[in-house]
């Protein structure tokens, strides 16, 4: 996917603003890299591979090869998203990722483009190129709507409260109280 998007989205994007390519030494959980996150205008977050469904090809399903069923029309996006996606929200600098929408990406709680982060449209990535020129003072903005978004139903917190949530519709009411302590 970044491959993909390095050629389509941005070489045009880099007339505009300066593109930091930079890799620490240790990855990412380095000081140097939250630094640079933190005092960035964006993250451009997506990554993933295509996945093409396999089982459409008449030869593929007479092999009675098992393969993931796949919903639609494909080619797909899968392992969407990284790390990165979810620093980059934390950070508060503006999410640049695949438009969760138009890409049938689930999560629990699903992010708003334009509001939460800058969704890109493979049809339309010259659009967004535009849309971030016109509209720099926005993205800091929808920034920091994005860090507050992913610190109210991503947090450690928050996830644990869906999942004992979920688990109480599965088997009933749980008193987190009653739970054994953890160590």
């Amino acid at each position: 996917m970044r491959q993909v998007l390095d050629l389509t989205f941005v070489k045009p994007l880099s007339r505009h603003f300066q593109i930091d390519r930079r890799l620490d030494d240790g990855g990412h959980f380095v000081p140097a890299h939250y630094e640079r996150l933190h005092s960035s205008l964006g993250c451009l977050a997506y990554g993933g591979d295509f996945f093409e469904d396999y089982l459409q090809n008449e030869y593929y399903r007479a092999l009675a090869i098992k393969l993931p069923k796949v919903r639609g029309e494909g080619p797909h996006v899968i392992r969407w998203d990284s790390w990165r996606l979810w620093e980059s929200f934390a950070s508060g600098c503006v999410t640049v990722m695949l438009d969760f929408e138009e890409y049938g990406f689930r999560l629990p709680v699903i992010p708003m483009n334009g509001v939460h982060y800058v969704g890109l449209k493979f049809d339309r990535l010259a659009d967004t190129v535009e849309f971030m020129v016109a509209h720099q003072e926005r993205l800091l903005a929808i920034g920091e709507v994005g860090r507050t978004w992913a610190l109210e139903h991503y947090s450690p917190k928050a996830v644990a409260t869906r999942f004992i949530d979920e688990i109480a519709k599965v088997y009933g009411q749980i008193n987190p109280a009653a739970l054994p302590p953890t160590h």
